[in-house]
């Protein structure tokens, strides 16, 4: 059996020396491609 994973972003206090991985930005192309479905419902 696997052992589980925590992924979680880390507190200052949790003893977590090294910094994260940066953040991942979609791609503009993607965005669109992703958001195109979804443009006819109103936005919240």
């Amino acid at each position: 059996m696997p052992s589980p994973m925590n992924a979680t972003k880390k507190l200052s206090g949790e003893r977590f020396k090294r910094p994260g991985p940066p953040l991942i930005k979609m791609d503009e192309a993607v965005k669109t491609k992703v958001e195109k479905p979804f443009k006819h419902l109103p936005a919240t």
